[in-house]
């Protein structure tokens, strides 16, 4: 009997001890994400101090934007019963409303960059994601 409760608690607390040290990764915000790629773009395109700032402010106000029109599709394409979006649809809209975004946010960004810039810009803008803001691929300079 008493083995029985000993090999239990040593079970248990092997069993809790497991569980507990899993570490839990927080997503990382589409704030966080903005600054990281404005750091990115400082990096291969060499940004003076307001370039940078110019290049902060259009990825915010982008960002805001992208998280404003999500909430609103979610609402938009959930059904009332199951709870269920309706994922082709939702998408559809997303990409189309991000492209006029980036469209929009990308020709305040033309504007301030110098000729050498702009060319890296046209290649090094579409290692990002319009949506998540990941980056893909290396920096390339």
């Amino acid at each position: 009997m008493i083995m029985k409760k000993i090999t239990f608690v040593l079970l248990f607390s092997l069993i809790s001890v497991f569980a507990f040290s899993q570490s839990v990764k927080k997503p990382i915000s589409l704030k966080e994400k903005t600054i990281k790629v404005v750091e990115y773009l400082d990096d291969v395109l060499a940004l003076d101090e307001k370039q940078e700032a110019i290049f902060m402010s259009a990825f915010s106000e982008y960002a805001n934007e992208v998280m404003i029109a999500e909430k609103k599709l979610k609402k938009k394409y959930k059904p009332e019963g199951d709870g269920k979006i309706d994922k082709r649809a939702y998408s559809k809209e997303l990409n189309l409303f991000t492209m006029r975004l980036s469209d929009k946010r990308n020709d305040k960004l033309k504007s301030c960059l110098k000729k050498k810039q702009l060319k890296s810009f046209e290649g090094v803008i579409k290692n990002i994601h319009p949506v998540s803001f990941a980056i893909r691929g290396g920096a390339k300079k």
